[in-house]
């Protein structure tokens, strides 16, 4: 079922691609807002780690500073 995808492939749809964070606010913002009932049906702890792929311009993770866990984000954006 699943397909080896080329490096060359990948290599071009990464340089077609360029990060905007005004349509990132007006396109994706809704993944951030779904987000946060997921987060707080986990309840992190302290002591626990949380990993954010994918963070955007960070107004999940922003929110998320109320909680004692350790959070770390992994993003293509710009520092935000």
């Amino acid at each position: 079922m699943f397909q080896k995808i080329s490096e060359e492939y990948i290599m071009a749809a990464t340089e077609q691609q360029r990060w905007s964070p005004e349509q990132y606010a007006k396109n994706a913002r809704f993944v951030s807002d779904l987000g946060m009932p997921v987060i707080t049906l986990l309840g992190p702890r302290a002591g626990e780690r949380v990993l954010d792929v994918g963070c955007g311009d960070g107004p999940l993770t922003k929110k998320l500073v109320r909680w004692d866990a350790e959070w770390w984000v992994l993003t293509r954006a710009q520092p935000w």
